[in-house]
């Protein structure tokens, strides 16, 4: 690349230097751009901190670090993303680190298979009660792929599965090292402090997200952190924002989204953490974002 003009020759050397000592984050990015040296060489080196993209670049922020927030994260990591994950609590995991039943999926790799794609969403639809959510075909239809990188790239084996209330077929899959939810954010956190101490990954704990910032044209460019600590606040500037903070239930204040969408419900205890108060439904409402299903 040096040669062709494409690379600095000491950016050429700090990737060769980077990938002879097995630099977890450019080992990574070898893997997913090995067709493709130009690219592979632009996101190595804004990893290595060098050329390849202005220090204060942020690709995603993300509000969340459970499971969804983390399994965001580590995606988009793989594949050369800057990355900053927020969460209100001290560690990562939410109320995913307490789920025990598994996940379900439709696992095409299967012996004698009898589930499909379309029975999985039909379940969903019946048991919930619901309309035709297109986000329910979504959820059945990529089922099969999310086992298998769970499998693959949490080296997670998801060995047991069993039928559970509101399924026709047998496809809650879960660990038998443990319960599912603990197991897998183990196993995310552990893929995803490979990258700590790199250029890439950004963590901000005890940090609550209080706000969108908007641009000139009303797009959304980043949010406005609060620091549970000291109270002193932040602006965390990103191309993307990604709300992943979980539910509301734990949201017993007067005017919340309990209130408003189960006032049945309110007063009630819950199996939510005290986080659960619904921060991201708010944040993305607040900007003009559109809601279904909240009942």
């Amino acid at each position: 690349l040096a040669q062709s003009g494409v690379l600095a020759k000491a950016d050429e050397d700090r990737l060769i230097d980077a990938i002879l000592r097995s630099e977890p984050g450019t080992m990574v990015l070898a893997r997913h751009y090995h067709t493709d040296p130009e690219r592979f060489s632009q996101h190595a080196l804004r990893n290595l901190g060098g050329s390849g993209s202005p220090a204060s670049h942020v690709d995603a922020v993300i509000v969340g670090g459970g499971l969804a927030g983390l399994s965001a994260a580590l995606t988009l990591l793989d594949r050369g993303g800057r990355v900053v994950v927020l969460d209100k609590e001290a560690v990562f995991g939410g109320n995913s680190a307490k789920a025990s039943s598994g996940i379900n999926a439709v696992d095409p790799s299967a012996a004698n298979l009898t589930d499909s794609v379309e029975a999985y969403e039909r379940d969903t639809l019946v048991s919930g009660g619901l309309q035709g959510n297109p986000l329910v075909h979504v959820l059945a239809a990529k089922s099969g792929e999310t086992l298998l990188w769970i499998r693959e790239r949490l080296h997670l084996p998801l060995d047991q599965v069993g039928q559970l209330g509101g399924h026709s077929h047998a496809r809650t899959y879960r660990p038998s090292t443990g319960l599912a939810g603990s197991e897998l954010i183990a196993a995310l956190n552990r893929q995803v402090k490979k990258y700590e101490g790199t250029p890439m990954l950004t963590t901000m704990k005890k940090a609550e997200a209080v706000g969108l910032l908007r641009g000139p044209e009303g797009r959304v460019e980043g949010v406005r952190v609060k620091h549970l600590k000291d109270g002193s606040v932040a602006e965390v500037r990103a191309r993307n924002v990604i709300l992943a903070t979980g539910g509301f239930a734990a949201n017993h204040q007067s005017g919340s989204l309990v209130d408003k969408y189960r006032p049945d419900l309110t007063g009630y205890a819950t199996t939510n953490g005290p986080f659960a108060t619904g921060d991201g439904h708010r944040l993305a409402m607040d900007a003009g974002a559109a809601a279904v299903d909240m009942e």
